[in-house]
């Protein structure tokens, strides 16, 4: 009888390479020689910032830096990427615990969990798609769709209604919830200072709530409203 031989592990440097989002065309482009700076003026790119900030991710990806060693900013690029191939049953298990520490270190600056706020607060709320997360809309300015919204009741209650459309192949990626208890109103002053930034995002189907931005600025117009961040 045949003996039956398992296939050989994935390796993390496989995955990149195979990405079809930007980090993989970060990946391949070093591979060719190119630097960042290089491949940002090939793109286009005003600046090489993204290219570098991927190529940061990269090496802790392939353990050539800890997660410690790098910006969280660097690691959220990383993220969504790293928890598709963590699942990946192909994976060593060296390489499968170098990126669930990726994650776990990821999830502490991207993610409402271990915040000491729940999705059962009122608030207001962020959230995006892996699809915007993995692939800026606008990769030059690091800027892409979120969702900023709010509920009266419960944040958990609201997400769980929007999460039901079946045209969305994704599942919603909670960012940031601001609990506050006039969560209207401050989802009022959240639009009104994005719109006024220019980030108001017009050609979205999914309503009037989503802007082209960024999760720093999202946490700025938090602070200077006062309400508290749940990241």
């Amino acid at each position: 009888m045949d003996t039956f031989v398992p296939p050989p592990p994935l390796l993390v440097r496989d995955l990149i390479a195979a990405d079809t989002g930007f980090i993989g065309e970060v990946f391949r482009a070093a591979e060719s020689g190119l630097t960042p700076e290089q491949l940002a003026a090939q793109k286009g790119h005003r600046n090489s910032f993204a290219a570098n900030r991927y190529a940061k991710a990269i090496r802790v990806l392939t353990g050539d830096l800890q997660p410690s060693q790098v910006r969280p900013a660097a690691l959220k690029v990383a993220y969504y990427p790293a928890r598709r191939w963590v699942s990946m049953s192909g994976l060593w298990d060296a390489e499968r615990a170098r990126l669930e520490l990726v994650l776990d270190h990821a999830l502490k600056s991207t993610d409402v969990k271990g915040s000491g706020v729940t999705q059962l607060d009122p608030g207001v709320y962020v959230y995006s798609y892996p699809l915007y997360l993995d692939n800026p809309v606008d990769p030059v300015g690091e800027r892409t769709l979120f969702k900023v919204g709010a509920s009266a009741k419960s944040v958990a209650g609201r997400l769980a209604s929007q999460s039901r459309h079946t045209e969305i192949p994704e599942e919603i990626q909670l960012l940031r919830v601001y609990p506050c208890g006039n969560a209207f109103e401050v989802e009022s002053k959240f639009h009104e200072i994005l719109s006024a930034a220019g980030h108001w995002h017009s050609q979205t189907n999914g309503g009037a709530e989503w802007f082209l931005t960024k999760l720093e600025l999202l946490d700025a117009i938090a602070s200077a409203l006062g309400v508290r961040s749940g990241s």
